[in-house]
């Protein structure tokens, strides 16, 4: 997209007006999440009435029917990741290019032998071989297996981090500490995953909560205390089942637990483990200040932490507000009444 000079001459010269553009674009992103949790919604046959038309429309013919076919899902949308591209329909609709969606059999010294049509004589399926040159295991990733392959072990308990996942499944009190895991912090840990937002806004919010927590252990070092003892914090067992529980109520209600959803957010036991039950809005605010009566606090300034309660701070504010709309908007009026008022060629010298 191509930005005109006047546009280009406001972003730099009015602030405001980079400022409402750029909450215009988290309003936007964040108004997505209604695509993963209510099927009912405006957004949500949007986007799937958007992805039908660009479909027929890059995919046009009878002689294509096939490949339309194969390429609309039979899931809700947002169940998987969404791919937003200009590019990817008339790709495959080039003359050279073959989609192949039959199960591999396995791979042959020429190509790959691909499962057919049922053959009732032979009680099978009529394999089938493509010869090819170059071939590209694109298999993915594990996602649910955080940390993976690190280990992270506690002295004196018995079960590791990874051992405790494996048990009850990647869980983590805001998606970042864990009861019997002292002073252990994670980033874009389970459940802070976005499927419509930008990660980013939720590694800077951790980042902040994870950075209170190391200043309170920090705080209460001495140098006639090192190497102890230290201010021990982790999260209470009952807080940290509570949080989870309500995160995956709430993805119960969304279209990742769909039946028809199969996809790399959810563990092998159908728990969805990866993302986040909300928009990035309300997980900043959610993790805007450390509650301290949330967690198991031993050592030095323990008793501190507790009589104070809690840790705030302001969140970094990225959505649209609305004075700043409004004040914005009054930039732009007054831009208008001034050129129609000087002249544009005049005003252009002005700005």
């Amino acid at each position: 997209m191509v930005i005109g000079p006047l546009r280009r001459a406001a972003y730099e010269y009015l602030p405001l007006a980079r400022r409402l553009h750029r909450g215009h674009l988290m309003d936007l992103r964040e108004s997505f999440w209604e695509v993963l949790v209510d099927t009912s919604s405006p957004v949500h046959h949007m986007v799937k009435d958007v992805t039908i038309q660009a479909l027929k429309r890059d995919l046009p013919g009878e002689e294509r029917s096939e490949l339309r076919r194969k390429l609309t899902p039979d899931y809700p949308p947002g169940c998987k990741r969404i791919l937003i591209s200009d590019d990817y329909y008339p790709a495959l609709a080039q003359p050279h290019v073959t989609l192949e969606t039959a199960s591999i059999v396995h791979a042959t010294p020429h190509g790959l032998q691909i499962e057919r049509g049922w053959n009732s004589t032979s009680g099978q399926h009529q394999p089938l071989e493509h010869n090819i040159d170059v071939l590209v295991f694109a298999t993915g990733f594990k996602a649910t297996q955080f940390l993976h392959p690190l280990n992270v072990h506690v002295k004196g308990k018995p079960t590791t981090l990874r051992e405790q996942w494996d048990k009850t499944g990647a869980q983590a009190y805001l998606g970042m500490t864990v009861p019997g895991f002292p002073n252990f912090a994670v980033a874009y840990g389970p459940n802070t995953n976005l499927g419509h937002n930008s990660i980013i806004l939720m590694i800077e919010a951790q980042s902040q909560y994870i950075n209170r927590l190391i200043a309170a252990v920090c705080k209460n070092v001495t140098r006639s205390q090192v190497p102890g003892p230290y201010l021990s914090i982790q999260p209470k067992a009952e807080q940290s089942d509570g949080w989870n529980a309500e995160v995956q109520e709430r993805l119960g209600e969304s279209t990742l637990a769909s039946a028809l959803c199969s996809s790399w957010y959810r563990a092998a036991d159908g728990r969805i483990t990866t993302n986040w039950s909300d928009t990035a809005v309300e997980y900043q605010k959610a993790v805007s200040s450390v509650d301290w009566t949330a967690f198991h606090l031993e050592g030095p300034g323990a008793e501190e932490l507790v009589a104070k309660g809690r840790t705030s701070w302001a969140r970094v504010v990225e959505e649209s507000r609305t004075l700043e709309r409004v004040l914005a908007w009054g930039s732009v009026i007054s831009v208008g009444i001034g050129a129609a008022t000087l002249g544009w060629h005049h005003f252009s010298m002005v700005l």
